[in-house]
């Protein structure tokens, strides 16, 4: 799936590498810190915050989007 996203802008072949064993804490903090800043610079800070990823809790974080479910839809990607 990932890859199917990630089309033609490459890099799928060095995430897989990555991911591989897993997952690590660096790896995640890296992508979603890549991911807020693209929504930032895409959107500009006023809308982009109602779009970042935010952890909440202290030791065991759990990540969301701030959007109800009324805000949230789903859609089949094309075929390639």
């Amino acid at each position: 799936v990932y890859g199917r996203i990630k089309g033609a802008l490459g890099g799928t072949e060095r995430t897989a590498e990555r991911l591989s064993a897993g997952m690590d804490k660096g790896f995640f903090e890296e992508t979603l810190s890549k991911l807020n800043r693209i929504l930032r610079d895409a959107l500009g800070e006023d809308i982009a915050r109602h779009y970042r990823i935010e952890g909440s809790g202290r030791r065991w974080k759990s990540y969301s989007l701030p959007l109800s479910e009324e805000d949230v839809r789903f859609e089949a990607l094309p075929v390639p």
